[in-house]
């Protein structure tokens, strides 16, 4: 029986890289996906062939296969694909943060909104209360007036009429 075996061409590697990225334009940048060992064709080998095109961008699906590369002196920026289920506590942590932090600001707001009614009926409240205060104030003078005169023995008498007139001249 033959035996199985694999031959990677870095020539057609290169040419490839090198089509796709200018197809692209200088607005998108090539990320290449390196992981399981560059699928089989030795992520090292393909990742160096790459970087002489340019790409300094690879995908990995844990953090041994980005450090396999940065110790074969890859540079350049590596996305582990695990980085986003490992850091789904503090994703959610956000979420909730976010969501008490509308809900607070909601509340406060109302509660604000709840100061300033208060405060117009405080103010209105505080004007009645003045106006009665004066009302009675009025009321006890006249009292004081009334008790000073029948102590005196003498008799208040309402005028019939208004104390003054304003009359009119004809012509």
């Amino acid at each position: 029986t033959g035996r199985a075996w694999r031959e990677v061409d870095l020539n057609a590697l290169n040419h490839n890289a090198r089509l796709l990225q200018d197809r692209m334009g200088e607005s998108c940048r090539l990320m290449a996906v390196v992981k399981a060992d560059a699928y089989g064709h030795g992520a090292v080998p393909v990742a160096k062939t790459l970087v002489e095109q340019g790409v300094n961008a690879f995908a990995v699906a844990c953090p041994a296969e980005g450090i396999v590369l940065r110790r074969a002196g890859i540079g350049g920026e590596i996305l582990v694909h695990s980085f986003l289920r490992r850091q789904v506590y503090l994703l959610i942590l956000i979420v909730i943060l976010t969501i008490l932090y509308i809900d607070n600001r909601y509340s406060s707001q109302q509660e604000l909104i709840e100061i300033d009614r208060l405060k117009k009926e405080l103010t209105d409240i505080k004007y009645d209360a003045l106006t009665i205060s004066s009302e009675l104030t009025e009321k006890s003078r006249q009292s004081r007036i009334e008790e000073y005169i029948s102590a005196e023995g003498r008799q208040l008498q309402t005028a019939a009429t208004p104390p003054f007139l304003i009359k009119e001249e004809e012509e």
